[in-house]
């Protein structure tokens, strides 16, 4: 893999931790307005509020959620992150070497 570039596992999981994260603020924006609805406060409590709770709690939630997903993708960017530094190192090296 080049050192600027990840792989498509790595994208694949980047994308998937991102879509989960975002379904599981709109399952919780529309749970949250249910409820409001059932316990007929829905003409009070705007959508806005449903959405800022929801987005409230879908933080945390994911991390716990989706924690094997989420140590993937960070384990994806140390690797690349470490790749960019080794190649960083080496352009330095060279451009030293070429300078002296």
């Amino acid at each position: 893999m080049a050192p600027g570039k990840l792989g498509g596992e790595a994208w694949r999981d980047i994308v998937l931790y991102g879509v989960a994260r975002l379904v599981l603020f709109i399952v919780l924006t529309v749970v949250i307005q249910l409820i409001a609805v059932l316990l007929e406060m829905g003409q009070s409590f705007p959508l806005a509020i449903s959405a800022l709770l929801a987005l409230i709690i879908a933080f945390p939630l994911s991390m716990f959620v989706f924690k094997g997903l989420r140590l993937r993708v960070n384990e994806h960017l140390a690797v690349w992150g470490a790749g960019r530094e080794r190649h960083k190192d080496e352009m330095r090296a060279q451009l030293e070497e070429r300078l002296d």
